[in-house]
This record gives C-alpha cells, structure tokens and sequence, in this order.
C-alpha cells in the first residue's frame, strides 16, 4: 500500500518520522513519540500513546521502525489502503491481550480515547 503514494506523499511521510525519530537510529520509541505530539500541541494522554503505538508497531517489538510508519501513514493519511484493513489494524491494537475479542475494558479505552480526540463515536 506504501507504493501507491506519490513521491510527494512519501517525503512528507519520511519527514514526518525522521521529525520523531530524535536520535536517528531509525526507530520511533514510545517517549520519542510522546515528545513528537507535544512539540506539536497535541498533547495525549499516556493511554492515547500507548494505543498509538499498538497501531504502528506492527511487528509489535516496542518501536514504531520507518516502514511501519509508512505502512500506517498510507492508509490513514492517504487512505492508501482497504477499508476492511484499516479496521482489523484497528482492532488488532484494541485488542491488548490478542485473544481476538474485545472486552468491555477494552471497549471503554477505546471510547475514552476518541472523546478526549473530540471525535464523533
């Protein structure tokens, strides 16, 4: 899905992440991304991080690395992608304990998350 971006998209997307990446070792850490969004004015609470970061580290090893940024940059800033993956990206990251449902808890971190976004649920 990364390659249908235009050569425009892209360098926005890749500057966008080497902005985060402070120490340019070419992976985005949790404090790194926390930073990024203050220095932006978009100030998230530690949950919103934490569920941020389930979004884009797919290979889930504790770092968002530039091709998963890409990846998730692609659908959401570009719709680059299907419907029906964004939505299994999405549940993936609700779903903390990767049993394949969502409980309730789950459920109401979710609704807290986009009511503090001031997004309509």
């Amino acid at each position: 899905m990364a390659a249908r971006l235009t050569g425009q998209e892209f360098e926005k997307v890749r500057n966008q992440f080497l902005k985060m990446d402070k120490d340019n070792d070419g992976k985005v850490t949790k404090e790194e991304l926390k930073e990024y969004c203050i220095g932006q004015n978009d100030y998230r609470t530690d949950v919103q991080i934490d569920y941020m970061m389930r979004v884009m580290d797919l290979d889930n090893s504790g770092t968002i690395e530039f091709i998963e940024f890409l990846e998730v940059a692609s659908f959401f800033e570009y719709n680059k992608d299907t419907y029906e993956s964004q939505v299994k990206r999405m549940f993936k990251a609700l779903d903390k304990n990767n049993d394949g449902y969502l409980c309730v808890e789950e459920i109401k971190e979710i609704c807290a998350i986009f009511s503090e976004d001031n997004c309509d649920i």
